[in-house]
């Protein structure tokens, strides 16, 4: 079962959200055309020649990280010192971008219990349930860690919703 990412910010101040709404923005920008305020321009130093020719060919930024030495010389690019160092800076950016991935480490048990709230929410906030969903039963011997998760991505009084008064 797939959770849309505006279920995930039911509660727009907590940690889940913000992750959900960096990631968002990297997917945009990873996905923008270049052009001269686009993503070839982070790489200094290239000519207007080549960023001409990622402009012709289309490429975006997920397609630029692909790319290969040979695919740089099937665009036109022949010097072997530009070639290097957009290889070099390709790669540099691929590494950037992976440090945006969000990863959540936590029991599959708890991080289910906390995304079927989050729905429940969710058709709360819509208007397509009456009343507004109770904390979630949890096992007893999930609790204490159920409490850490809740507590991590909802700190503060923003964990109310998901625990027990």
């Amino acid at each position: 079962m797939t959770t849309t990412r505006q279920t995930l910010q039911v509660f727009k101040d907590s940690v889940l959200a913000s992750k959900i709404l960096i990631a968002e923005q990297d997917d945009s920008s990873a996905n923008q055309k270049p052009s001269k305020n686009g993503t070839v321009k982070i790489i200094e130093g290239l000519s207007s020649s080549i960023v001409k020719s990622f402009e012709e060919d289309e490429v975006t930024g997920q397609e630029l990280l692909a790319l290969e030495k040979e695919d740089l010389v099937e665009i036109g690019i022949t010097k072997k010192g530009t070639i290097a160092y957009l290889f070099a800076e390709i790669k540099r950016l691929a590494r950037a971008q992976g440090q945006n991935v969000v990863l959540i480490e936590h029991s599959p048990y708890c991080f289910g219990k906390i995304i079927d709230h989050l729905r429940l929410e969710s058709m709360f906030v819509k208007g397509l349930v009456d009343h507004k969903p109770e904390v979630p039963t949890v096992r007893a011997s999930e609790k204490s860690r159920f409490e850490k998760v809740v507590k991590h991505y909802f700190p503060g009084e923003s964990s109310k919703f998901l625990l027990e008064n």
